[in-house]
């Protein structure tokens, strides 16, 4: 029987990693569903590649390296200014367009999936969240960014990486670029209409 620690681990990589990218790819979904370069357009898509800008690269290092102090820093730093993007997203997209149920639904899991990482690698690595809080029984915060060893398995990686390019990041590139296409058309029939 594994560890708690084991299955926590098993949860992280195993649940909330494919519960996330599907979520993502969902919310993208109902973007397109409800054609959203018609309402919110771009300044939504913009808002959607920033949050994936900062998520992406924590996600990375959440993968990729030890969690130290100074890594579970970097992921706290990444969730609040999330967090700060998400309340800027919500609040514009609900005044352009109606957010369904199925979308709110997506958003809940998209809103607590970066905490819900970040507290259970802070309960593996108790020892550098208390360091980082300055409990002397800690010792002393490690602040060093270095890779993960043992390093997660390669074929792991690769269907990560896989799964964030064609389930979110591909997805978000295009809806971009299909509200700014929509923006192009529109300014060409604004400025059309107004030289007749």
């Amino acid at each position: 029987m594994p560890s708690l620690e084991q299955a926590l681990r098993d949860a992280l990589l195993y649940v909330l990693v494919p519960a996330w990218a599907a979520a993502g790819f969902t919310d993208w979904w109902c973007h397109r569903r409800d054609a959203m370069e018609l309402s919110a357009g771009w300044p939504e898509a913009a808002l959607h590649l920033l949050m994936l800008f900062i998520l992406g690269p924590a996600v990375l290092l959440a993968l990729l390296a030890e969690m130290t102090t100074g890594a579970l820093a970097l992921l706290l730093l990444a969730c609040v200014l999330h967090e700060a993007v998400f309340w800027w997203d919500l609040r514009y997209a609900s005044r352009h367009r109606v957010i369904g149920p199925l979308e709110q639904w997506v958003h809940a899991v998209q809103f607590a999936a970066p905490w819900i990482g970040l507290v259970a690698l802070g309960l593996l690595h108790r020892d550098q969240v208390l360091a980082l809080f300055g409990v002397p029984a800690a010792g002393a915060a490690d602040w060093s960014l270095r890779w993960k060893r043992p390093a997660l398995p390669a074929d792991y990686l690769v269907i990560a990486w896989t799964g964030g390019l064609v389930l979110i990041a591909l997805p978000f590139l295009q809806e971009f670029w299909r509200c700014q296409r929509a923006r192009q058309v529109k300014q060409r029939h604004t400025g059309l209409a107004t030289i007749r």
